[in-house]
């Protein structure tokens, strides 16, 4: 008995450690969500509904990345030049960046030149909501907040 116990009360705890997470996947409306935007602040002061009120409805691409691995590295530049394209457009780019082993958030946006807003996701909470395998992984939400595209990896 005790032991039926114990394990009922081990998956208890399991089962309601996941009933708040949230993940995202293509076709799912997007709930507000916010980070700490540590370099390139242009607005997202109060989280991804910032670009979507008072008439912006703007299509948000966020890039979620890792600061080593070399795949995000080579995407970086592709990312600004994206960002340097469209940004009078109703679209924003959201560099999401996480594991700042290599690179600080600063040092990053110094190393590769990034002038979009760059948010510090060091707790992986917007990864754990959109991430859905290895890095980087790319996220395409409409004006309406619904989830275009998602799609890990880089393939140039």
């Amino acid at each position: 008995m005790k032991s039926f116990i114990r394990k009922l009360i081990f998956w208890f705890c399991i089962g309601t450690a996941f009933i708040d997470a949230q993940t995202y996947s293509v076709g799912d409306t997007v709930d507000n969500f916010g980070a700490t935007v540590c370099v390139n602040d242009t607005g997202f002061e109060d989280g991804y509904w910032d670009y979507n009120t008072d008439g912006l409805h703007k299509i948000v691409w966020m890039n979620l990345f890792t600061s080593w691995w070399p795949s995000c590295q080579a995407e970086a530049p592709l990312s600004e030049n994206m960002w340097q394209n469209y940004q009078d457009l109703p679209v924003v780019v959201l560099g999401v960046g996480s594991d700042w082993s290599t690179y600080s958030c600063e040092g990053w946006v110094n190393a590769f030149g990034i002038t979009y807003p760059m948010l510090d996701d060091s707790d992986s909470e917007i990864y754990s909501m959109f991430g859905d395998g290895y890095v980087p992984y790319n996220v395409i939400i409409d004006h309406q907040g619904i989830v275009l595209y998602a799609q890990s990896g880089f393939n140039p």
